[in-house]
């Protein structure tokens, strides 16, 4: 389903919307940054905590997809740092001959299950951030829409860092796990 297709649901189907308009309420311009998973986002920040923040809900592709799916969500930090982290264990591989992440398959584990339960949090707060400041300026309803969603293009460029990076690791570190 398209995010267009998805906006036009939400008004009365005699109504059409115009994409080219300043969304009419915070809740439809955060329908149309989100796209067609909006539907599974609200349910999942429906459910509050005690600060009034949705509370930590498992999201499954944050899990199994942790770095390229907040890639594909638009949300690169994780994935940067992730990378920093990965390349200074690399140098201390280098520099020591010993790595600090190896040795602890536990602090692979502890980073996918805090990606998994806090990543409807992290884009609950990206997407508020982002669609305030779009309503902040002004801008339209496509803005929105064209800010927003699911991009495969840019979790498929994470995905192709990370196994680049994974490939030249092997190749340079290798000896030193020999």
């Amino acid at each position: 389903m398209s995010n267009e297709h998805h906006v036009a649901t939400m008004e009365d189907k005699n109504n059409h919307v115009k994409m080219d308009e300043v969304p009419s309420s915070y809740e439809e311009a955060l329908q149309l940054y989100v796209g067609e998973k909006y539907d599974y986002y609200k349910r999942k920040w429906a459910k509050k905590g005690k600060n009034g923040d949705p509370s930590f809900s498992f999201n499954v592709a944050g899990f199994f997809g942790t770095y390229w799916w907040f890639a594909g969500r638009g949300m690169f930090l994780p994935l940067i740092i992730a990378l920093i982290v990965f390349v200074l264990d690399d140098l201390i591989v280098v520099a020591t001959g010993s790595s600090l992440l190896s040795s602890s398959v536990g602090i692979s584990f502890a980073i996918v299950f805090f990606f998994g339960f806090m990543s409807n949090y992290f884009y609950y707060k990206r997407a508020g951030k982002r669609v305030k400041q779009l309503l902040r300026e002004g801008k339209p309803r496509q803005d929105f829409v064209s800010a927003g969603g699911f991009r495969w293009s840019f979790f498929f460029i994470a995905l192709g860092i990370t196994l680049v990076y994974a490939i030249i690791s092997a190749i340079l570190v290798w000896e030193y796990y020999e």
